[in-house]
């Protein structure tokens, strides 16, 4: 997938979950996923536009990339404020896995795959 499409993917669909280097989503059907701090863009979704998602993306993928976390995608979702939220977001089996990592990484919350909820941490 294209900046272009990967964008009109987001629209359509509110966001979505997408593989670092392809962009095409992934598709867990359990796990939890929390997000990676520093390097998190929220912008106004009416205001994006391809090539500034694509400049959003090569700063996440530089992240991911590094190798310091494992299991990462590209998380973004759209909230009812019309924000478009994207950051790297990290794959977890493991629900106190996931729980302590988001604790550290001082996340509200993180994303129950299964239950397609979020799980408050604060």
């Amino acid at each position: 997938m294209n900046k272009f499409e990967l964008l009109d993917y987001i629209k359509r669909n509110g966001g979505g979950t997408f593989h670092v280097t392809l962009l095409e989503p992934v598709n867990y059907s359990a796990g939890y996923f929390v997000s990676v701090v520093g390097c998190e863009f929220i912008l106004p979704v009416e205001h994006v536009t391809a090539p500034t998602l694509g400049e959003v993306i090569a700063d996440i993928k530089a992240t991911i990339l590094d190798g310091v976390y494992p299991n990462c995608y590209i998380g973004a979702w759209v909230d009812a404020d019309g924000k478009l939220y994207i950051e790297p977001s990290q794959h977890f089996d493991d629900r106190q896995d996931a729980i302590e990592a988001g604790v550290e990484r001082n996340q509200i919350s993180i994303w129950d795959i299964e239950n397609a909820e979020t799980i408050d941490l604060q």
